[in-house]
């Protein structure tokens, strides 16, 4: 079987929160959107052929007509945020520190249909590879790097029904202790707000244009790019 289900105003207009369609070898989206317009009748056809309507498998967002598998859940629903589709998205790469608390309370800024926000907050660490860090420092390709950051969240975007996405990463010189960076993702559900988080801190540790060069007690020494980061990127 394969469970559709409805949220919103799509929910409402069709009277309808969820539907189980028997699985067939080869039933692709495009053909399941039909069965279930053949059976709802015209009223069916007009809500879930607007324009705008937004599909997704298994919590992320897809285009085009993919193919199905037995188990698959699919969902159908209207834009979620600002009337067009398009998730506010945010990116600073700045010296100054910043306030979680806050971060926060701007990310759910002007939405209530949030059920859930993931965040992620990086610290320098005062030890890396058994070696004392007396302090980092921070480089970046400024403008490459802050185009690099939206590329990642937009790409979240269309994995997942993200409704608001931001980043704020510090440069710079950093002392053990201190906030490296942060990362916020509001969904409807837990689910896409947990994996579009991970998923953006993964791609900022191996697509995002930032050097370190950590101070110890045998001078200074730029970090390496790590085989474990690129493999965790690589799962997505």
């Amino acid at each position: 079987m394969i469970k559709v289900l409805f949220f919103g105003r799509v929910r409402e207009s069709l009277d309808c929160a969820e539907q189980a369609v028997p699985f067939t070898s080869g039933l692709d989206l495009d053909a399941l959107q039909q069965a279930l317009i053949e059976e709802g009748g015209p009223s069916w056809g007009d809500v879930l052929t607007e324009e705008n309507m937004i599909r997704a498998i298994n919590h992320e967002v897809v285009d085009g007509n993919p193919e199905l598998a037995e188990g698959d859940e699919v969902a159908f629903f209207p834009p979620v945020t600002g009337g067009n589709g398009v998730p506010h998205l945010s990116v600073s790469v700045q010296t100054d520190d910043f306030d979680v608390r806050q971060l926060q309370r701007d990310l759910l800024a002007g939405a209530n249909a949030e059920g859930a926000v993931a965040t992620f907050t990086g610290y320098v660490r005062a030890e890396n590879v058994a070696r004392d860090v007396y302090s980092m420092e921070l480089e970046h390709y400024p403008g490459m790097t802050e185009k690099s950051i939206r590329d990642i969240l937009e790409q979240s975007c269309k994995r997942w029904p993200v409704m608001s996405a931001s980043v704020v990463h510090r440069v710079g010189k950093l002392m053990p202790g201190e906030q490296i960076v942060w990362v916020g993702i509001s969904s409807a559900h837990r689910e896409a707000s947990f994996a579009a988080c991970e998923f953006a801190m993964d791609y900022l540790k191996t697509r995002a244009p930032f050097w370190k060069r950590e101070l110890g007690p045998d001078g200074a020494t730029w970090v390496e790019a790590r085989a474990s980061d690129s493999a965790r990127a690589g799962r997505w």
